[in-house]
């Protein structure tokens, strides 16, 4: 590690080279290290309006190792700002309307396009001090540990720590989340409600995979115990083909089987009863998806059960439970302390197998009176 210095190409790009590359695709948002477009209007504005005036002095850091299997270089850090001269320079925004005059020049409610041929050719030319790190000098361990001591803007929150923690798991991860429509954010009604945390959908994959590996619902979900997890040795070499992965696969496509027909807003039936349990911008919070497929899980993994072609019981079951489970329901799901989320696994259990039970029994009496009148025809004959 005493010799990296060497493996960095440090060098000034003005910003019209920086916004090609990553408009053509050669600079990419890695998932790895994306945050997404966190920058308020306002921040833009405020942005674009200071390069303008003043030197950028913040670098762009860029991950071009040849191990990348895509080829591409990715924005280690400086998204947001890369972002968001992409987006100006696009005419996504303008400047806000009580911006001061430079040099004679109007830059108030302009977008670029409107902007002055020499204030865009100022801007365009704005040098951006840039470090790329060109070889494999740098593990992908470094470069997450690099990530998260350069990250100088908005704080990360702990599934972004997590996702750079942990580059391998989170590819799978990402995989099971542009794979499976539990994940969508574009359905409506969407499956996952958003939530006011910021740390999302990754978040609940992490809590999920934590319950499946200790097999157990008795699970402490604070921070430090989940960063252990993400860099534990069965984390690290994890793949999508794993057991404990493809059972997590099997349980999420077998909740999202079951929920689906609540995502149909067009039956009255059901947009009535999303209306009156207040499910309409989304059916399970944070803690229900993970109570919910660890609950499947349980049921067939450890306890015997097949729900084969019981998938309208549990679906019923978990919207109901959810939907009018009162306040012994509430306090148990909204507690993130082991032994509550212990009592309420021990909750759903009973419940859902009472019903289960029920099914069972009625399949059995109706298979009975089949089988005798097949068994009366059959004689008579």
């Amino acid at each position: 590690m005493f010799g990296y210095r060497q493996n960095i190409d440090r060098k000034d790009v003005e910003v019209s080279s920086v916004v090609r590359k990553f408009t053509e695709g050669d600079y990419v948002i890695d998932s790895i290290y994306q945050r997404g477009s966190r920058w308020t209007l306002s921040m833009k504005r405020d942005f674009i309006y200071d390069t303008l005036i003043y030197p950028i002095t913040v670098p762009v850091y860029i991950d071009a190792r040849p191990s990348r299997k895509d080829g591409n270089m990715a924005i280690l850090d400086g998204q947001q700002r890369t972002i968001t001269f992409g987006e100006f320079t696009n005419n996504e925004f303008r400047l806000g309307a009580f911006v001061e005059d430079i040099d004679g020049y109007s830059l108030a409610n302009c977008y670029f396009d409107d902007l002055d041929e020499e204030v865009k050719k100022h801007l365009l030319s704005a040098q951006i001090p840039q470090f790329i790190y060109k070889d494999d000098t740098m593990t992908d361990k470094d470069m997450a540990e690099l990530y998260l001591k350069i990250n100088s803007g908005m704080p990360l929150n702990n599934a972004e720590k997590r996702k750079a923690m942990n580059s391998h798991l989170t590819k799978v991860f990402k995989e099971i989340q542009e794979t499976y429509s539990l994940f969508s954010k574009t359905e409506e009604p969407k499956f996952i409600s958003k939530t006011a945390q910021a740390e999302g959908h990754r978040s609940i994959l992490d809590f999920i995979l934590q319950n499946f590996l200790q097999n157990s619902a008795k699970v402490t979900r604070n921070k430090e115990n989940l960063e252990k997890q993400t860099l534990s040795e069965e984390a690290l070499s994890i793949s999508i083909n794993d057991e404990v992965i493809q059972n997590m696969i099997e349980s999420i496509k077998y909740l999202e089987k079951s929920l689906k027909p609540y995502t149909d807003h067009g039956d009255d039936t059901v947009r009535n009863f999303l209306t009156t349990t207040k499910m309409t911008k989304g059916l399970l919070g944070k803690n229900h998806v993970r109570m919910s497929v660890f609950l499947h899980h349980d049921l067939v993994r450890n306890r015997g059960y097949n729900l084969d072609g019981k998938e309208k019981e549990f679906g019923e079951f978990l919207m109901n439970t959810i939907g009018f489970g009162g306040k012994e329901f509430s306090e148990f799901h909204r507690n993130d302390h082991a032994d509550k989320q212990e009592a309420l696994h021990k909750f759903l259990l009973k419940g859902i197998t009472k019903i289960l039970k029920e099914t069972n029994d009625l399949e059995e009496k109706v298979g009975t009176v089949v089988d005798k009148k097949l068994g009366d025809r059959i004689t008579t004959n």
